[in-house]
């Protein structure tokens, strides 16, 4: 199993990011940041994304997950 944290901050920046877990390039746990912390090709690799809540920084980038997946 292949476990990759990215952006483990409390706020985002040109230089943070919102934190998620990325699980053998498949599974999220988190979507703080998924668009801007994975590149396109990444985003694409993405099937499931599961959040424990939908607090802001969990969900934020689920939408734009959705559109650049199609």
């Amino acid at each position: 199993m292949k476990l990759r944290a990215v952006g483990p901050h409390n706020c985002a920046s040109r230089t943070t990011r919102l934190g998620y877990l990325l699980v053998d390039d498949r599974i999220a746990l988190g979507a703080g940041s998924l668009a801007v912390g994975l590149t396109l090709e990444e985003q694409k690799r993405v099937r499931h994304v599961f959040s424990s809540h939908l607090h802001y920084d969990h969900v934020r980038d689920l939408l734009v997950l959705g559109l650049s997946s199609t």
